[in-house]
C-alpha cells in the first residue's frame, strides 16, 4: 500500500540496522559450537545422502501436509492443499506487487538453506524449512485476503466492498483454523513412532526361549530409552545365526534406510514379513514393523 512503502521509506535504515544487528547476535551466540556444527556437515558424510533427496524431501512434506489438513483422508487433504497453494501463490504474486523487498527477505533463507544442504551433507529434510513456517504463514493469509477482495468486488459493487471482504477473508481464515484443529485431534491419537505398542506386541507373544533382534534405526529406541539388551543385526549371517535353533523376532522401521545399511537384513524381511504386523505413527515411513522368523531348522 501507499502508507506502506510511505513507512518503509522512512524507517528502511532502522529495519536494515535491525536486520544485521540479529544477524550478529545470532552469530554470537552460536559461535561457540560454530567449529562442531562445521565439522559435522563437511567431515562426516551421509550414508543417507542417496535416499534423503531434496526431491524425496518435497514430496514428502506434500504428504504430511495433506494428510494433516485432510485429518488422515488423502482425498480431502489433497484437495484442501491444493486450494492452500493456489492461495499461497496469489499471495506471493501480492508481496511481489506491492513489497518486493519483504518477499525478498522471506524467500532469502529458503535459497540459503537448500544452498547449504546441497554443499554440505547432501541429504535434505522436511524438517530444515519448519524455522520459515511463520513467512510461509504471513504469504497464505495474504493469499486469502487477496482471493477474499477479488471475489467480492466482483460479486458485489458498493462502497462497503472493502470492509465485507475483510470479513470473507477472515472467515476463510478462521475455517483453516478449524479445519487445522480438526486434523490435529485425530492424529494426535498415533504416536510419532509406536515403539512401545511394538514392545508390548512382542512382549505378550513371545515364547519362552525365542529371542528379538533389532536393525537400523529401531535399535536407539530399544536398547537406549526403552533398556532392553536385544542386539542389533547388520548382516543375514547374524540374524540367521540367531535363528539357527529357535525363532527370532525381528524389529526394524525405515525400510528405506535400512536397505541402505543393512541390504541382506531387509532381503529377509522383504521375503519372510510380508504379512507382518506394523503399529502405525505420523511419522512418514516410520511404522514399526514386528516380523515373528521361524527357526531355519
Amino acid at each position: 500500500t501507499p502508507t506502506g512503502r510511505a513507512m518503509w521509506a522512512r524507517s528502511r535504515t532502522t529495519i536494515l540496522v535491525a536486520f544485521i544487528a540479529a544477524g550478529l547476535g545470532a552469530f554470537l551466540l552460536y559461535s561457540p559450537v560454530l567449529l562442531q556444527v562445521q565439522s559435522f556437515f563437511t567431515q562426516r558424510p551421509s550414508a543417507l545422502k542417496g535416499i534423503s533427496t531434496t526431491s524425496w524431501a518435497m514430496l514428502e512434506t506434500v504428504r504430511v501436509l495433506a494428510m494433516g489438513f485432510g485429518a488422515g483422508n488423502a482425498t480431502l487433504g489433497a484437495v484442501v492443499l491444493a486450494a492452500g497453494g493456489a492461495l499461497f501463490a496469489v499471495g506471493l504474486v501480492a508481496y511481489a506487487r506491492h513489497n518486493l523487498v519483504a518477499l525478498a527477505l522471506f524467500l532469502a533463507p529458503v535459497a540459503v538453506i537448500f544452498a547449504g544442504a546441497a554443499v554440505a551433507r547432501g541429504t535434505f529434510y522436511p524438517r530444515f524449512l519448519f524455522a520459515l513456517a511463520g513467512f510461509a504463514v504471513l504469504i497464505g493469509v495474504r493469499g486469502v485476503l487477496v482471493a477474499a477482495d477479488w471475489v467480492e468486488r466482483r460479486v458485489r459493487d458498493t462502497s462497503a466492498g472493502e470492509a465485507r471482504s475483510e470479513r470473507l477473508g477472515t472467515a476463510l481464515m478462521a475455517c483453516a483454523i478449524l479445519l487445522s484443529c480438526a486434523s490435529l485431534a485425530k492424529l494426535y491419537r498415533l504416536p510419532k513412532q509406536d515403539f512401545v505398542g511394538a514392545e508390548q506386541h512382542i512382549v505378550s507373544h513371545r515364547a519362552a526361549g525365542e529371542s528379538v533382534a533389532v536393525a537400523g534405526d529401531a535399535v536407539t529406541a530399544y536398547r537406549a530409552y526403552l533398556h532392553h539388551d536385544w542386539p542389533q543385526v547388520k548382516t543375514a549371517a547374524e540374524l540367521n545365526g540367531m535363528r539357527s535353533n529357535h525363532a527370532v523376532w525381528l524389529v526394524y522401521t525405515f525400510p528405506r534406510y535400512l536397505a541402505r545399511s543393512a541390504p541382506e537384513v531387509m532381503a529377509i524381511a522383504k521375503q519372510e514379513c510380508r504379512d507382518a504386523p506394523e503399529f502405525r505413527g505420523t511419522l512418514g515411513d516410520g511404522d514399526i514393523v514386528v516380523c515373528r522368523l521361524e527357526p531355519l531348522r
